[in-house]
């Protein structure tokens, strides 16, 4: 199975980061006949062209909109598929998560820093 995934971080440093994770597991996934792909964008200009392609994205950016912004106004664009918002430097779930207005089924919310194992690899 293929999966196709976004990563959304205006951070350089914490995007970085998130790509070699990513790259491992896809090493990891593929050793297994799987496949992982992924892309990476640093603003929201550059990502909503595409949003429409992938099977999941990871979002952390606050810079001139937070991440439940981005990912309120993918939803009313059509996005049904399961979008992460990551707290670095804003924390999402105390934000937004008991606000029953942005109790979207397909938001969830991690704690920064990503780690291996997210995906349920040992």
């Amino acid at each position: 199975m293929a999966i196709y995934l976004a990563l959304l971080d205006e951070n350089p440093a914490d995007r970085k980061q998130a790509e070699r994770l990513l790259y491992r597991e896809s090493s990891y996934r593929a050793s297994l006949n799987d496949a992982l792909y992924f892309e990476t964008y640093g603003n929201e200009r550059a990502f909503f062209p595409f949003m429409e392609k992938y099977d999941l994205v990871f979002i952390d950016v606050h810079e001139k909109r937070d991440g439940m912004m981005v990912a309120f106004d993918m939803i009313k664009k059509g996005c049904d598929y399961p979008v992460f918002l990551c707290s670095g430097e804003l924390n999402y779930r105390d934000r937004y998560g008991t606000d029953p207005r942005f109790g979207f089924d397909n938001i969830h919310y991690l704690d920064k820093p990503l780690r291996k194992g997210i995906t349920g690899q040992p």
